[in-house]
């Protein structure tokens, strides 16, 4: 009795400790209906708290277990969804649970596992729509849009809201396989059944952004705002201002055109700065997405030409070690270059070489690059590596009939260019002309080859080839170029002036007109020439110490053809009698046009008789060879100093003809003669003869020659006056380019010059010369020349030794 009292007392005392650890079966039951109402509210770590405790105290109901899996996967726990999948048998399950299982799948990329969860979902009830959908985007996403399709065409439609769902599924199939027309008219049908289906109407606008409309998708955007995420208004944004940017790079085939290609691109500009101001004051200053509208206006900018704009632009985000795309690095490679700052464009343009494929523009504007940094060799050694690796036939793919390549002759004239660019210009001219027999309807290659002409100092020969190619295609921008340059070298002003205005107003901001606008405008401007020389002798027949200042001062021109000039010239010599002066100031007219040059001035002595004289000059340039020269002086300047202090005066005038072959060689001759108030009169003639001997960019060798003869009909004049001589000489110059940068340079000289001077009555003397000058072009409108020179000159047999200092000026204001 004591033993059964004793066991029952135990038993309850046990049963009692165990209804205290579990719940009650009404108590787990309001724990999961908690639970649920947690999950709903978004509560999903208190449900999920409920449901692993509900789970675990009752794993044998197992809709405790498929609900905590169903709440993980709202919670997006999509690992630990799939871990207790794989814990489960897939035929066991109810379907929510297997789409639950398919999404999870989804989202961490096995879609083979959510096919089969999806595809067992489907087993167990063949008209659930949710399961079908589930299917179909697994399939879609593992790249199996026509299966997917399939399986949304095998649902047996019951309600209208299920035939929107597929058709949302049937859109999403097609943009996975790329299919946006079929997409859009998935949408299309979608916005029939319900206008105003949201995701009907964010697929069109999408739809639109992908097929290559962003203006459209942008116009629907601003029509239904907030169906988009920011990212993809910023995308559609971004896609609108980079077309923008794009027209503004095609040729415009009228002024009209190019006006409103310039009004897109400042749109786009200002729409691409708004956007960066939004996202600077969101605090995305150097988000990723404010590198890519960044990126963007870069180029817009680089497109209308605001290169200073683009530079900063590329320096703020470098300093925010922004990755920069290809497209940028190239717009900031093309600023630098156009703001002439060559080194740093020639490393970008390397820099976007190096980072994958060798795009042939980007090759080119390197090769530029290459010639504004002085560095030649690379240039050439480039442009040639291009030219070998095109092939002048190409092969369509899948084609078997091969085409011209349209690349090739481009880069054959630019490598013939290379040639001309370091002073090469025989060569280029033979590559050109080659090419041109090839291609004798080519206008680009006959543009190219009237360039040449016209360096070689041929503008006639240039201008025609420049009008044949006008005459074919009037719109063809090198050749009218050309026109003007041609025209300008024969002095055809007038067209000249008509012939820009008409580019400015075709290709209105145009890069390309810069050089010939400031042609013009330096042919505008005043211009002051000043040339200074002082010397020094070891005799005194033309002065122990002597100098000479001659000044001239143009006014800008008038009528096209005329520029009045004032003159003053000053001249000094020390002689044994004392020094002697000469002062002479004039003014005059000077006329240009039509390959003839013809100059006029009116002068007066300053100091002694204020005599008045009349000096004519003139140059006839015949053709692009030949020009003759004249000139008559009432008064001349050649007058030696020691005469003037004796009242002697004269009449001077002289003839001269020149032949110039090309750039490389000259001849020159001339006669001269000078009538003398004390009854002497002076004949001389001189031709000479000047070739380049090595002919290198930055050196170049010219050798000279020369034959000056004379006679005087006086003797026993108060002034050097032999009855007759010779004067024979040969040398040679050299010239270094130390220094160019754009239109600043720094060149420096040696000429050498050896001879025989004969005077009648008189033993031959040896004669020579050496001179050292400095050139500095600081810009397009002033040249600075200094030289000094040591030598020496027989006078009635007796050597002279000199040493004199020259300066010129030049400057354009």
């Amino acid at each position: 009795m004591f033993n059964r009292g004793y066991s029952c007392f135990f038993f309850i005392l046990f049963a009692s400790s165990v209804l205290a650890e579990i719940p009650q079966e009404d108590k787990a039951i309001k724990m999961h209906q908690e639970a649920l109402a947690f999950a709903r509210n978004g509560e999903t770590a208190l449900a999920l708290e409920q449901l692993a405790y509900l789970h675990a105290s009752f794993p044998e109901h197992t809709q405790y277990h498929y609900d905590y899996i169903a709440v993980l996967g709202w919670a997006e726990n999509d690992e630990d969804v799939l871990a207790h999948a794989e814990q489960l048998t897939l035929d066991e399950l109810p379907p929510y649970i297997l789409e639950t299982i398919g999404k999870s799948a989804r989202n961490i990329k096995r879609y083979g596992f959510a096919i089969q969860a999806y595809q067992t979902a489907l087993q167990h009830t063949p008209s659930r729509l949710q399961s079908r959908l589930g299917l179909a985007l697994a399939l879609s996403e593992h790249n199996k849009s026509d299966e997917a399709l399939a399986v949304l065409a095998n649902h047996v439609v019951d309600r209208p809201s299920d035939r929107l769902a597929l058709l949302e599924g049937e859109a999403y199939a097609y943009v996975s396989s790329k299919q946006y027309f079929a997409a859009l008219t998935s949408y299309e049908k979608i916005l029939q059944l319900d206008p105003s289906h949201q995701n009907g109407q964010r697929g069109r606008i999408l739809m639109a952004h992908r097929l290559g409309a962003p203006h459209l998708a942008s116009s629907m955007m601003k029509m239904q705002p907030g169906l988009l995420t920011e990212n993809e208004m910023a995308a559609i944004n971004s896609d609108v201002a980079a077309i923008s940017i794009r027209w503004g790079y095609l040729p415009a085939h009228s002024s009209d055109a190019a006006i409103a290609q310039r009004q897109q691109t400042n749109a786009a500009i200002t729409d691409l700065e708004k956007r960066l101001v939004e996202l600077n004051t969101a605090g995305k200053g150097e988000s990723i997405q404010f590198h890519r509208v960044a990126f963007d206006l870069m180029i817009a900018l680089q497109v209308v030409q605001r290169s200073p704009e683009v530079v900063a632009y590329y320096q703020l985000l470098k300093a925010q070690s922004a990755r920069f795309p290809k497209h940028a690095l190239i717009a900031a490679a093309d600023a630098y270059f156009m703001l002439e700052e060559p080194q740093i464009a020639r490393d970008l343009y390397q820099q976007v070489l190096s980072s994958g494929k060798k795009d042939l523009p980007v090759q080119l504007s390197l090769f530029y690059a290459y010639i504004e940094c002085e560095e030649y060799d690379s240039a050439v050694e480039l442009i040639d590596h291009i030219n070998q690796q095109q092939p002048r036939w190409k092969r369509l793919a899948g084609s078997p009939t091969a085409i011209q390549n349209p690349d090739k002759v481009s880069i054959e004239i630019t490598a013939a260019f290379a040639r001309a660019y370091i002073d090469q210009l025989a060569e280029a001219q033979t590559r050109l002309e080659l090419i041109h027999k090839r291609a004798p309807a080519n206008l680009d290659i006959r543009s190219s080859l009237a360039y040449i002409y016209l360096w070689r100092g041929w503008p006639r020969r240039a201008l025609e080839e420049f009008k044949i190619t006008g005459l074919h295609d009037e719109s063809h921008l090198d050749a009218a170029i050309g026109r003007v340059h041609a025209r300008y070298a024969l002095y055809e002003f007038p067209v000249v002036e008509q012939n820009i205005a008409a580019l400015n107003l075709r290709h209105p901001m145009h890069a390309r007109l810069k050089q010939v606008n400031r042609l013009w405008e330096l042919h505008n401007m005043r211009e002051l020439r000043v040339e200074l020389s002082r010397g020094i002798s070891s005799g005194s027949q033309l002065g122990s110490q002597n100098l000479t200042l001659n000044s001239h001062l143009y006014g800008a021109p008038m009528h096209y053809h005329l520029r009045p000039y004032l003159h003053h010239l000053h001249t000094q010599a020390r002689f044994p009698t004392g020094t002697s002066y000469y002062r002479r100031v004039g003014a005059g007219i000077e006329y240009r046009g039509h390959g003839i040059e013809l100059r006029s001035e009116l002068s007066r002595n300053l100091g002694g008789s204020a005599e008045i004289g009349l000096n004519s000059s003139g140059m006839w340039m015949l053709d692009d060879h030949w020009s003759f020269t004249a000139n008559i002086d009432s008064n001349s300047n050649d007058v030696p100093l020691r005469g003037r202090d004796q009242g002697v005066d004269g009449w001077g005038s002289g003839i001269g003809v020149s032949y110039r072959f090309h750039e490389l060689r000259r001849i020159d001759a001339s006669l001269q003669w000078l009538e003398f108030s004390d009854s002497n009169r002076r004949q001389s003639a001189s031709v000479s003869l000047d070739q380049r001997l090595i002919n290198k960019v930055d050196y170049k060798l010219n050798g000279i020659a020369s034959l000056n003869v004379s006679q005087n009909t006086r003797i026993n004049a108060p002034y050097f006056n032999p009855l007759s001589d010779l004067t024979l000489q040969l040398g040679v110059v050299n010239e270094w380019l130390l220094v160019r940068h754009y239109d600043y340079a720094y060149r420096h000289r040696l000429g050498i010059m050896v001879g025989q001077y004969q005077q009648k009555d008189y033993r031959n003397h040896p004669i020579w010369t050496i001179r050292y000058e400095h050139q500095w072009n600081f810009n397009d409108r002033t040249e600075l020349r200094y030289a000094i020179s040591r030598g020496q000159r027989a006078y009635d047999g007796e050597t002279e030794l000199n040493i004199q200092f020259d300066l010129t000026l030049i400057w354009r204001f």
